[in-house]
């Protein structure tokens, strides 16, 4: 075994020439979140399995809806202070995660207001299933989006097989709770309840055992909050963009409508899941090192990550019509949507690398900008496209905002020193 193990290190560290990357920890780091994408993804599919086939079209999507809508609110919550901590914690500043975690909460309070307020509308109207949802969210909004804060000490720490067990039981208990749910009640309320409870019993618990096992000091970054605060406002627009597709959807083409295109989007979100551990393994590695040592290598970087992506689409786009037609037979009108959306990851993903050198850099300008381009372009597509085009005009407007954001994001690369 030792013979083995000493080769592979070998092995490893040749190929970081052609790679320009520190091969071993991406092999060893990228193994666990490996394991924890496949968990999420099989959670995930289990789910939708589930809900496409165990519940009416107009229930998935108003669920769908519903949970759009609650992550427009959670930009009150200030996401952006996880990247701060994040990066606070990955330089030994383990006391600003307590900062950030109380600042999440108070922020929070504002989206809850504002869930009553959009409850109180709903209900007063007389969509009453609507209106007790938001309500729901009301109460669990500013906690669960605080509690799940702990991703940022397991990211900064390095802590990848900690942070895949801890990320799999949370998919797995949410996952087994719905699905247990529906196959006896098919309340769109009730179902929303038993969402928000699991999530937030769970990142409580494990937000409990990470902050005891992993924290080892008090010292705090002055600047986390701040930092924090401005990627927030970087992605106000961006959680918009990201759900404004199924909230134009619901509106102008109705439930059943947004449940065909949410399954269309569902198996390239799983890919796009792949992407996100690159930010995880990366983000460490960068924040510890200058700007003028990393650039070179980053662009080359980038492009062997969308060329790797491209080799995953397209095998996506081959098995698509079989995976449909075995997981989900009432939905096989979503299997064209679908193939089409995957060419789009080939572009997002070198964006999002080169996203993260930024971020890691503290580079908020170029932050700014990146975020910025992608979600304007995004939104000004959007509501056209898809009032003109239905489902396919919200296709043809996520394939051609990820195009042309790579494009900007590139110039922004190239621009900045």
């Amino acid at each position: 075994m030792e013979k083995w193990r000493n080769l592979s290190y070998r092995l490893l560290r040749s190929s970081e020439r052609y790679f320009k990357t520190d091969m071993v920890y991406l092999v060893k780091g990228g193994f666990w979140l490996s394991i924890s994408q496949v968990l999420t993804s099989l959670s995930s599919l289990v789910l939708a399995i589930a809900f496409a086939n165990l519940l009416p079209k107009e229930i998935y999507g108003t669920y769908k809806y519903i949970l759009s809508l609650v992550s427009v609110l959670a930009i009150f919550t200030l996401p952006g202070i996880e990247t701060a901590v994040t990066q606070a914690i990955a330089r030994n500043l383990d006391g600003s995660f307590m900062t950030g975690f109380w600042t999440k909460v108070r922020w929070g309070l504002i989206g809850s207001v504002i869930s009553l307020i959009a409850g109180g509308y709903y209900y007063v109207n007389g969509n009453f299933d609507l209106g007790l949802a938001l309500f729901i969210a009301a109460v669990f909004l500013p906690l669960t989006n605080a509690f799940d804060l702990y991703n940022s000490i397991l990211q900064g720490k390095k802590q990848f097989k900690f942070y895949t067990w801890c990320n799999s039981l949370t998919q797995i208990i949410t996952t087994a709770a719905l699905v247990s749910f529906i196959i006896f009640n098919q309340q769109v309320v009730k179902i929303v309840l038993v969402f928000f409870l699991a999530n937030t019993i769970v990142n409580w618990l494990i937000f409990l055992l990470t902050k005891k096992t992993f924290l080892t000091n008090e010292a705090v970054d002055p600047v986390t909050v701040t930092y924090g605060k401005h990627l927030s406002v970087i992605s106000f627009i961006g959680l918009i963009a990201d759900q404004l597709d199924q909230i134009l959807i619901f509106h102008f083409l109705g439930a059943a409508d947004l449940a065909i295109y949410v399954l269309a989007v569902a198996p390239t979100d799983q890919l796009k899941g792949v992407i996100k551990n690159i930010p995880f393994l990366a983000f460490p590695k960068l924040a510890n090192r200058p700007r003028a040592e990393l650039r070179p290598a980053v662009l080359q970087k980038a492009l062997i990550l969308g060329a790797s992506m491209a080799i995953m689409v397209l095998g996506y786009i081959i098995v698509a019509p079989w995976f449909f037609q075995i997981f989900f037979p009432k939905y096989l009108a979503s299997v064209h949507y679908s193939q089409v959306l995957a060419l789009s990851l080939i572009f997002i993903t070198p964006a999002i690398f080169l996203a993260t050198f930024f971020e890691s850099q503290v580079m908020t300008k170029e932050i700014y900008h990146y975020n910025i381009s992608y979600n304007l372009i995004s939104t000004i597509l959007l509501l056209p496209f898809i009032y003109w085009l239905g489902l396919w005009g919200a296709i043809i407007a996520r394939l051609l905002t990820r195009a042309i954001t790579l494009g900007y994001t590139l110039i922004i690369f190239d621009r900045q020193q």
